[in-house]
């Protein structure tokens, strides 16, 4: 009997995961990210290849290895990573209300991050949490 190899069902775009950062369904926790979504990131982001791949944790070798399979889709783990970053890309592009606002301010230290870029941060759910709630109290003038 011949291997099929499935595409898999839920293959998704670094804007599309960005669009729908208030909007997650059950389809989204089981989410496989194509290695290509990695490079829409770095493009969207503005930042080294690099940084973004310190940021979420994957070794370059592991990168490498994934990219040269037939469907070139990253493990759960790492799509996870991948979306969370995407998602709150979105949540923080929505609250400034333009692109570049967002990035400049992803890109950008921020003394109540611990003088951190919220960049740095996205590669955990505390990160991320913690990157959320600062933009949060800064736009409703809540300081320290």
């Amino acid at each position: 009997m011949n291997a099929v190899i499935q595409e898999p069902r839920h293959v998704r775009t670094f804007s599309e995961l960005k669009s729908r950062a208030y909007s997650i369904d059950l389809a989204d926790l089981e989410v496989e990210l194509s290695v290509d979504v990695l490079g829409q990131a770095v493009e969207y982001l503005a930042v080294p290849k690099g940084e973004l791949m310190k940021i979420l944790d994957f070794k370059p070798s592991s990168l490498s290895t994934w990219s040269n399979r037939p469907a070139r889709i990253l493990p759960k783990n790492e799509s996870d990573r991948l979306a969370r970053l995407a998602r709150v890309t979105g949540i923080v592009e929505q609250m400034l209300e333009s692109k570049e606002d967002a990035v400049e301010w992803l890109n950008t230290v921020v003394p109540a991050l611990g003088s951190r870029k919220p960049l740095s941060l996205l590669g955990t759910d505390g990160g991320a949490r913690m990157v959320e709630n600062t933009l949060m109290r800064s736009l409703a003038g809540v300081y320290g």
